[in-house]
């Protein structure tokens, strides 16, 4: 199965044995639908811990989860784990993709001319932006809008761009 990070745990909240979890994916609601499986994981000690999602809910731009395999006592333990998920869990919506997927896609312009790889996506605030190796001295950005990125193809790992003066 292919996992996905989906959050980190940074706290506990309250009595009840909730984590804080800062989110790395848009879809925390249908990641931790009660009874769900995860996986947290400790990568600098290489641990590792299936869990069950018991409860769920947003507060204050955090997602607060509690798991069944997790009490108050030892939920301190778990402090800076990330949480994973089965890619397969969760169907995207149309236009939308796992940041996964797109990294090392090969970027074009609408000529077909090679622009560069994606290296990274970062996330400004309004919008997610493509960080591409384009062979230049520093990196180039691509904002992940509509204007700019006119097809993403997957099967063929390239991602077609509009390109334009001082991009």
């Amino acid at each position: 199965m292919s996992l996905v990070t989906v959050g980190q745990i940074v706290n506990i909240f309250g009595i009840q044995g909730e984590l804080k979890i800062v989110s790395l994916s848009h879809f925390s609601k249908q990641r931790y639908i009660v009874g769900t499986k995860l996986l947290i994981k400790d990568e600098t000690k290489g641990l590792e811990q299936w869990v069950t999602v018991k409860s769920y809910r947003h507060h204050r731009g955090l997602d607060l989860v509690s798991f069944e395999e997790i009490d108050t006592n030892n939920a301190v333990k778990y402090f800076s784990w990330y949480v994973l998920a089965g890619k397969s869990d969760l169907k995207l919506p149309k236009g939308s993709f796992f940041y996964d997927d797109l990294y090392g896609c090969e970027v074009i312009d609408e000529e077909n001319n090679r622009i560069g790889k994606v290296t990274a996506i970062t996330d400004f605030g309004a919008h997610q932006t493509l960080i591409l190796d384009a062979g230049k001295d520093k990196p180039m950005q691509v904002p992940f809008v509509p204007f700019f990125i006119k097809k993403v193809d997957l099967k063929t790992k390239t991602i077609t761009i509009h390109v334009i003066e001082g991009l």
